[in-house]
């Protein structure tokens, strides 16, 4: 069982230590805490990135053997921030509780659901034979997320992002595991922006112009950092009139980039 609270055999987590007059069960117990701790999320019981990332090796490996195709879903809460600032850590804390259940009551017992970190969750999706069922989950999991959620007195409604990824579709099989791993998680990460910059509560595989667009982006903003120090940039001022007199009321300063490339 992978998407449940439960830990796997060997990471039970321990209710309370037995036996605290013997060294051993103690040591023992407090292992096992330890454990625990290092691969679960102690508000959600979901995995956490450390497991996760172990567990996309794992499916990496099997799906090279058998030949099969695996999605990882990277789904991004929508308005969880709003709520978290509006009603305090108390009720965003009990809203990521029952946004957890939600997650795994969309997915099989043989799938993995981990909290990626903040408001961001990571499904990995095993043995997805055609690209429409990995949509299907993702577009079931939107519609469970944005149900309303009742917190004591209170009623909230969040949503979800959710940016899709296949493996071996989207990746060199040339490259080492690790790497594929990595690869999985920024593609879906770029997907799951594509999706938020739609309007929210949307789903997107990942396309490969993706990639290539924010290298760009990365290329141009490295630009801009150096842009002063290569005297790059030009102040100019324009005149601002009045519409009725023709009078000149003011002036506009713009600043302008004569990129080396870009002009």
């Amino acid at each position: 069982m992978t998407r449940t609270a439960g830990a796997p055999i060997g990471c039970q987590r321990p209710s309370r230590f037995w036996g605290l007059g013997c060294p051993k069960i103690y040591h023992e117990a407090e292992d096992t805490l330890v454990l625990y701790q290092a691969n679960y999320d102690l508000l959600t019981n979901l995995p956490n990135r450390t497991l996760l990332m172990d567990r996309l090796g794992q499916n990496i490996l099997g799906a090279e053997q058998d030949q099969r195709v695996f999605a990882v879903l990277f789904i991004d809460l929508d308005r969880f921030k709003v709520v978290n600032d509006l009603y305090g850590h108390v009720i965003g804390d009990a809203l990521m509780k029952l946004v957890a259940q939600r997650l795994g009551k969309s997915v099989r017992e043989a799938d993995t659901v981990a909290r990626f970190g903040g408001d961001e969750f990571v499904v990995l999706l095993n043995g997805v034979a055609e690209r429409n069922r990995a949509q299907a989950v993702a577009e079931k999991i939107i519609q469970e997320l944005s149900r309303p959620f009742e917190l004591g007195e209170r009623v909230v409604t969040i949503g979800a992002s959710i940016g899709i990824t296949l493996f071996p579709a989207d990746v060199d099989a040339a490259w080492n595991r690790e790497d594929i791993a990595s690869a999985l998680l920024s593609n879906a990460d770029m997907a799951m922006y594509q999706a938020k910059a739609k309007g929210r509560n949307h789903c997107q595989f990942f396309e490969q112009p993706m990639q290539e667009s924010v290298k760009r982006n990365l290329a141009l903003e490295q630009d801009l950092r150096h842009a002063v120090a290569k005297n790059e940039l030009c102040l100019y001022y324009q005149p601002i009139y009045e519409a009725s007199s023709n009078e000149m009321t003011g002036m506009e300063a713009l600043l302008r980039w004569r990129h080396p490339v870009l002009v």
